[in-house]
């Protein structure tokens, strides 16, 4: 366990005043939030009351701002920010849950700072915290990076700091979308870096609802890469490449020839570059898979779009359907029970099973109006 200065009510100023203030902390609003995603039917009844209610709990966008810490301390797996011995936290800069994990003492080994100072920096900014998972990246930092290029925009510019854990592709893409910003990798079992002025930008989101600054950002990011000759439209989201993890898709091989009988492309994102997932789910009017993280990067997908996910773990993927106002849809286990991720281990049956009859006609009808709407698209460009 370890304390936890929580900065999130600090004096407001203006940007201009934030980047000369002598205050430990101070934030600035670079836009307002309170926007409210309306909440979407799901594509079919479910079962569970309680994944209804976490699909149509609704919740406002938080304001988009950015702190600025003095005389801190980065360190730690996450690069995480740490002042006057206390490690730094306010909603909307980080997930609740960083918080809970902090104050419970869970997986300490990924966010505790041990290491001595040996590195000094004048003013840098911060975007990482422990959790790496590829969806907790998607959605709680990628997002800081567009805060940041909107900054860069008015002038602001400083490096970023990462840990030397951070996975190389996401080094690579912070570095194609903010190119003029230096990367400072730390060691953080041998060093923690001293930072004057720590810059904190927020991640366009808390608790999963979303900023329209998010979306607009999204939709120019997918409209920058290169067109595919052949876009598929239909994807199947494939986990088989992955390491082993709480749970496990048993009839993963007969689910797999059931979707590539419909004619579902089988994709595996994570052997995939990163841009060229960008334009493939950008391209995607249809997308199944086993809930989890591949299946998050339907953030980069267009309003209308069909999502059905094998399993349910969190409400992530309907708040991600509600902001980009797709239409979503979950098929639980064939014993009803959904396979979460409880952090003390006590987990359920990890092994489950999907039924491949379900899954199919769940998926005939949203293919058949797939196709429906290809054809009406094609005969209006005919002219017909």
């Amino acid at each position: 366990m370890a304390e936890v200065l929580d900065i999130g009510v600090c004096p407001e100023v203006s940007l201009a005043e934030l980047l000369r203030s002598d205050e430990p902390v101070v934030r600035a609003v670079l836009e307002r939030g309170g926007q409210v995603d309306p909440v979407r039917p799901m594509l079919w009844p479910c079962p569970s009351n309680d994944i209804v209610s976490a699909h149509e709990w609704s919740g406002s966008a938080p304001d988009v701002e950015l702190f600025a810490v003095r005389d801190a301390r980065v360190g730690g797996g996450g690069a995480h920010a740490e002042k006057d011995g206390a490690l730094v936290f306010a909603e909307g800069v980080y997930p609740s849950y960083v918080r809970h994990y902090i104050e419970t003492g869970l997986n300490a080994e990924h966010w505790r700072i041990e290491a001595e100072p040996v590195r000094h920096v004048d003013t840098a900014f911060v975007i990482n915290h422990f959790n790496l998972i590829y969806g907790h990246w998607l959605t709680e930092i990628l997002p800081k990076l567009f805060t940041i290029r909107r900054l860069a925009k008015l002038g602001v510019r400083a490096p970023i700091l990462f840990g030397l854990n951070t996975p190389a592709y996401m080094l690579n893409i912070a570095a194609a979308l903010l190119p003029q910003h230096e990367q400072l990798v730390f060691d953080p079992q041998r060093e923690r870096v001293a930072v004057s002025r720590l810059l904190l930008p927020s991640m366009l989101q808390r608790n999963y609802w979303f900023h329209p600054i998010l979306s607009a950002e999204l939709d120019a990011l997918a409209a920058r890469q290169p067109k595919q000759r052949r876009p598929e439209r239909a994807l199947f989201v494939s986990r088989t490449g992955m390491p082993e993890s709480y749970r496990r898709l048993g009839n993963v091989a007969a689910v797999e020839r059931t979707a590539r009988k419909l004619g579902l492309a089988i994709i595996q994102p994570e052997q995939m570059p990163w841009f060229d997932q960008v334009r493939t789910f950008a391209d995607a009017r249809l997308i199944a898979g086993e809930f989890g993280s591949g299946m998050h990067n339907a953030i980069f997908s267009p309003a209308g779009a069909k999502v059905v996910a094998l399993n349910w773990i969190v409400e992530v993927q309907s708040r991600i359907a509600n902001h980009r106002r797709q239409d979503v849809g979950y098929i639980l286990p064939t014993d009803g029970r959904p396979r979460r991720h409880s952090p003390d281990g006590e987990d359920a049956e990890p092994v489950f099973e999907i039924d491949p009859d379900e899954f199919a006609g769940r998926m005939e009808p949203l293919l058949a109006e797939l196709a429906r709407s290809r054809r009406g698209l094609r005969e209006r460009l005919l002219g017909w």
